[in-house]
Order: structure tokens, then C-alpha cells, then sequence
């Protein structure tokens, strides 16, 4: 549901940019249609509504039509914002002509944002009889309004957030440092980068930079107030925009005529592509380099991805994954030997030939000094319960102080007790 509700989102803002570019019937049903499909979903989408009803309200003072209204004729003060939605003072822009000549007063003209206003109602009418078909015209509406009731209800105001090595009841910065260990380091520097130019940019208009910014700073605003911090799959919304900067900034270094930057622009795409290779086939796991910083030694091919247990848990790092090349791993290196396995997931073990469900070592089995074995410990497990002894003072470290024969697919520790 995260990406397809983060590809939804994506859509309705591309339906709704090219809607205020040149506003036509066609293209104000598309907008209802794709915002039917994101709110159809994911709830979270619901939060892109008023959104898009400010984008809509901001294009009548900064979008195309205001930029022609505002031509080289118009009279205005020399340091007023140009209408054009450069950014630039108006003398600066379509003022040269007219410098210094007075503003003239017009009294405020209310229809465009009305208009604007009808246009946002309209698309979330169509997004409403989109939600109806999505339930098969069966009370569409009315069922989605009690599903977003329902949100978070199985939540466990018990559940500890893991974070750090720490476990603890929330994390206000758990979505900020899962994005600065999760993402490859190439992306975090271009990201940065094309939100620095973005902000300083004089050729991009005012509401072209709130397309690209806003809807990021709501998603990731909203899931820090109020998600629980179970991975940074809850924030997918915001990397399709931490990515459109990126490009941004790639593109500045490419077109900017220096070898110097030029070459920066190669290493980063490198890094990038090394990054992906490394991890593969298992993306999931992955940590950049960051996640070492304490354990330089295990840096790899796939970054930081051997120390992330140390910092995140759950779908982080493990969701159920691996099973197979766990399997397949038993079979060549201890076949016939049985195994005690502390499994995160819901696709059943057995299929593979692994203990059942039902036999998975908990948190507390794991707590305790183990019995003579081999063990498979999956990594949210293992981090989950290093996490309990460092809050309960309680427990074996056994874990942390006992090499691992072999870390399979990213998702499992394989510990041989003798």
C-alpha cells in the first residue's frame, strides 16, 4: 500500500500541475481520477487533499495565467514580487520598462479562487465515485469513512519503538534518522544539494518550488506526529520528491561546464549503482555507510547494511524475508542437523523444511544463555531483544558477544552453540 499510494500521489500532483498549466475539463477529471485511486489506496493520501486545494488556490496568484495578467505593461511598485512567480522584484523581471512608476490600487478580484475552489470540489467528487467503484457501488463512501476510523485501532500502546539500540515508547526524530541510515549516501548528498539550489533558484517559479516541496513536508510532518516507527516504509511518499531534487541537483553539475563538478556527478551515480549491487537480492536490509560509524570494520560492498540491526527493527530490516535462502543454506552447510529458529514473519516456515510458527524462539527464549545448537535468529529479532536487555537490565548478551557463523540473506543470524 505505501508505494502504491506514494505512485498515486505522485500522479495526482503531475495531474494537477499540468491542470493549472492549461485548465480544460479533460484534464480536471484526470486530477479526480488520480486522486480517487490514491485516496482508494492508502488513508494517507487524505492528507494530499488540502494540499491540492492549496496548490489550486496558489496557482491563481503564481501560476501561468497570473504571470500573463502580470505582463511588461503592468504598473507595480519596483520591489514588489513580480507576478510572474519568478521569485524576482518586479523591476527586476517585467518591470524594467516601468520602473519607478506608482502601483496602482484594483480592487481584489475573488472569481479566480473561486473557480479554483469549484475546480477542487469537482475533482473530489470524481475521487468519491472512484472510491464507490473500488467497493463495488456497495455504500463506497460510508465503508471508507469507518475504515479511517479503524486506523491504528489494533494499535498496542505498549509497543516499544526501537531505535538506536534503545527501546522506548516513541522516537520524535525515528522517521529523520531512518532516512539519513536508510538511503544510499549518493542520494542523501544530491538530495541536500537539490533542496539547497531548489530554495535559491531564481528560474524556478514560486509555484513550481511548493509543488516540489509541500507535499513532502506534509507527509513527512504528519507520519513523524503521528506513526508508529515501525520503518521507514510509512515515509515512501517523500522519496519520490528527495529524488526529483536529486535529479535537480545532478543535472546542475552536469550542465554547469566544470570537470571538476562534472566528475562529482560521476562518482555519485557510481556510488549509487555500487550501492544497489551490493545489497542485492536483498534491498530491504540495506544501510548506507552511515550505519558503521562505531564499527568501521564491517563496512562492505552493501554499506552499513551488517550494522543496521544496531539501529532499526522490523520491516527495516526484516520482514519475514530470507526463508528460502535460509533453507538452502542448512542444506549445504548443516544438513540433517536440526535448527531453533526465531522467525519474524507470516509465510510459514515449514514450507522450506524449518521448524513451524508455532516453535519460534521469542524475544525471552532468546534472553536466556542458550542450550548447545544451532540457531537461526532473524535480524529484527535479534535486534528487538538486544533492545529488551539494554532497557531491562536483564538478560544474556550472548548475541552480541558470539560471532555468527554466517548472516544469511541479510535476515538471519546463524549462531552454532557448542
Amino acid at each position: 500500500m505505501d508505494v502504491g499510494c506514494s505512485a498515486f500521489i505522485v500522479l495526482l500532483l503531475f495531474a494537477v500541475w499540468n491542470y493549472v498549466q492549461r485548465p480544460d475539463k479533460v484534464r480536471l477529471v484526470l486530477c479526480g481520477l488520480a486522486m480517487g485511486a490514491a485516496l482508494a489506496a492508502k488513508f494517507t493520501a487524505i492528507f494530499m487533499l488540502p494540499v491540492v486545494g492549496l496548490l489550486l488556490l496558489a496557482a491563481v496568484r503564481w501560476g501561468p495565467k497570473a504571470a500573463e495578467q502580470a505582463g511588461p505593461n503592468q504598473v507595480t511598485a519596483p520591489d514588489d514580487p513580480c507576478h510572474c512567480g519568478s521569485g524576482r522584484k518586479y523591476k527586476n523581471c517585467h518591470g524594467k520598462a516601468s520602473q519607478g512608476k506608482a502601483a496602482t490600487p484594483a480592487a481584489f478580484d475573488y472569481t479566480p479562487y473561486g473557480r479554483a475552489a469549484g475546480a477542487f470540489l469537482l475533482m473530489l467528487g470524481i475521487a468519491l465515485v472512484v472510491i464507490e467503484m473500488v467497493y463495488g457501488f456497495h455504500g463506497g463512501v460510508g465503508r471508507y469513512i469507518e475504515g479511517m476510523r479503524l486506523v491504528n485501532g489494533d494499535h498496542d500502546p505498549n509497543y516499544l519503538t526501537y531505535l538506536g539500540g534503545h527501546l522506548r515508547y516513541r522516537f520524535d526524530d525515528y522517521f529523520a534518522v531512518a532516512y539519513l541510515l536508510k538511503e544510499p549516501i549518493a542520494a542523501l548528498v544530491l538530495a541536500g544539494l537539490g533542496i539547497f539550489l531548489l530554495i535559491r533558484s531564481k528560474e524556478i517559479g514560486i509555484l513550481a518550488k511548493l509543488f516540489l516541496a509541500l507535499p513532502p513536508v506534509v507527509l513527512f510532518t504528519i507520519h513523524t506526529m503521528f506513526a508508529d516507527g515501525l520503518g521507514i516504509r510509512y515515509i515512501i511518499g517523500v522519496l519520490p520528491f528527495t529524488c526529483l531534487a536529486g535529479g535537480l541537483a545532478l543535472a546542475w553539475l552536469v550542465r554547469s561546464g566544470s570537470i571538476a563538478k562534472r566528475c562529482a556527478a560521476g562518482v555519485l551515480c557510481a556510488w549509487s549503482i555500487l550501492a544497489a549491487a551490493g545489497i542485492y537480492p536483498d534491498q530491504l536490509s540495506y544501510f548506507n555507510e552511515m550505519a558503521c560509524i562505531d564499527d568501521p570494520g564491517k563496512i562492505g560492498l552493501d554499506g552499513g547494511s551488517r550494522c543496521g540491526p544496531m539501529w532499526l527493527d522490523d520491516s527495516n530490516v526484516d520482514w519475514g524475508q530470507g526463508l528460502k535462502q535460509l533453507s538452502d543454506w542448512l542444506d549445504a552447510n548443516a544438513k540433517g542437523r536440526p535448527v531453533r529458529l526465531a522467525y519474524f514473519g507470516s509465510f510459514p516456515p515449514e514450507v522450506y523444511g524449518l521448524p513451524p510458527q508455532n516453535q519460534n524462539l521469542s524475544s525471552m527464549d532468546l534472553m536466556r544463555v542458550p542450550e548447545p545448537g544451532l540457531y537461526a535468529v532473524s535480524t529484527h529479532m535479534y535486534a528487538h531483544t538486544n533492545g529488551m536487555i539494554e532497557r531491562f537490565r536483564q538478560g544474556s548478551v550472548w548475541m552480541r558477544i558470539t560471532q555468527p557463523r554466517a548472516i544469511v540473506g541479510h535476515a538471519f543470524y546463524i549462531y552454532d552453540i557448542r
